[in-house]
């Protein structure tokens, strides 16, 4: 029995234990806390609204995000992002909320010197160390101890400089409230967040629907994308290409040819060349010129004159259909002229059935086999007449010679 257990040895074994699918209540996690707005470090400032979200999440899945964080970080709070990438360009780092900004102005300020009376001016401010440190005079003398007029003007003024105290410093505290530099845990994790501004957005429903794509719509194949308008719809192209997102990309060019009329099939073309989609462009102006009345009405609108790269295409394809139909026309022409050329050949083939119906014809005419058995089968002995068999009949009956009757033949033989 011991033989039969095998032993691991000491060359290392690799099990197959695979992890139980936990994506699907992850995203439903991430969800809930977005939904009750829990955990969230991010806050994106969108046509005046605030909408919060988790920066780990947003880095984890776009890398450009996550690239933009980290040097947003490298450079301050304080310092605006730099221009030049586009995620740059349309993403801007603020300060975070103002309790924060109070706080740390607070913090950096000097001390104010304690206000003089109603109806007094105030006092020049004179360092401690600088009064302590000049001798007292009585006024009226001057250096050697003698008055005079000129002594006293140039005396030093003495300013009193009194240190606060500490109850006067810091008025007291009452319940419910809270001073700017120790702010509650509340205001200390809205202090605590990211704020960025998003810019050239017309409305806060392209950054809905983005973040709505991150946490359920990635990993969801029922995802449905849902945008209202074609500015919605150009806005979120910009953003997918901004945090490299194929798939919701994907998901506005689909929305940019649906519903093609020809109000709006400028503004859809426009937006292909701005987003790179050529194969879209493409397709959309060969449907186009497949409805001449149609191109001749987006072809006068006053909107076209202002992209003529656009006009130009739908020309060159009303140009290449045009030229393709004609060649058509011509094929089917030379097609229909084909069979008048082709009449010799049907009269060369009457001529053939001719020749075939006079060689046979011939042939039946030069058949003499049939005719010469005809005569042989007359040239058999002719049948007696019927007189010939009654003379025949009367002879057997007389008994002439020569004429023996075959029953008296036979009787006699035997």
């Amino acid at each position: 029995m011991a033989d039969a257990v095998p032993s691991l040895g000491s060359t290392p074994m690799d099990l197959d234990i695979r992890a139980t699918r936990t994506s699907a209540n992850m995203l439903d996690g991430l969800q809930s806390l977005l939904d009750s707005k829990e955990c969230c470090d991010i806050v994106f400032l969108a046509c005046e609204e605030q909408i919060e979200a988790h920066a780990v999440v947003l880095a984890a899945s776009s890398p450009n995000f996550c690239k933009y964080l980290r040097q947003s970080s490298m450079r301050g709070l304080k310092e605006p992002s730099a221009p030049g990438h586009e995620m740059e360009e349309l993403f801007t780092t603020v300060l975070t909320s103002p309790h924060g900004a109070a706080g740390t102005a607070g913090a950096l300020s000097p001390v104010a010197p304690r206000a003089a009376g109603e109806g007094e001016e105030p006092q020049a401010e004179v360092p401690e160390t600088e009064a302590l440190s000049q001798p007292k005079e009585e006024p009226g003398m001057d250096g050697a101890g003698k008055g005079s007029d000129e002594a006293t003007a140039e005396a030093p003024m003495e300013v009193e400089v009194e240190a606060p105290k500490p109850e006067e410093a810091a008025p007291a505290r009452t319940a419910g409230t809270t001073s700017p530099a120790n702010p509650t845990h509340h205001e200390k994790a809205k202090a605590d967040k990211v704020r960025v501004q998003v810019n050239g957005l017309s409305s806060s429903e392209a950054m809905h629907i983005l973040l709505d794509y991150i946490y359920k719509g990635s990993a969801a194949a029922s995802w449905e994308y849902k945008a209202t308008t074609a500015q919605v719809n150009k806005e979120i192209l910009r953003l997918a290409r901004c945090f490299g997102f194929a798939q919701l990309h994907e998901h506005a060019a689909r929305w940019l040819a649906k519903g093609l009329t020809t109000e709006n099939v400028v503004d859809r073309l426009v937006t292909c060349e701005e987003f790179g989609l050529g194969l879209l462009r493409e397709k959309i102006t060969e449907r186009l010129a497949l409805k001449p009345a149609e191109m001749m009405q987006v072809c006068s609108s006053p909107e076209i004159t202002k992209h003529p790269r656009i006009l130009q295409d739908l020309l060159v394809q009303v140009a290449s259909l045009k030229k393709g139909c004609t060649e058509a026309t011509e094929d089917a022409k030379e097609e229909k002229q084909e069979p008048k050329e082709e009449k010799p050949a049907k009269h060369d083939k009457a001529e053939r059935e001719k020749e075939k119906h006079e060689k046979e014809k011939q042939d039946k005419a030069e058949k003499p086999d049939k005719p010469e058995k005809k005569h042989e089968k007359a040239e058999k002995p002719e049948k007696p007449s019927k007189q010939a068999e009654k003379q025949t009949g009367k002879k057997r009956k007389a008994g002439l010679p020569g004429s023996l009757d075959e029953s008296r033949w036979f009787s006699y033989a035997v």
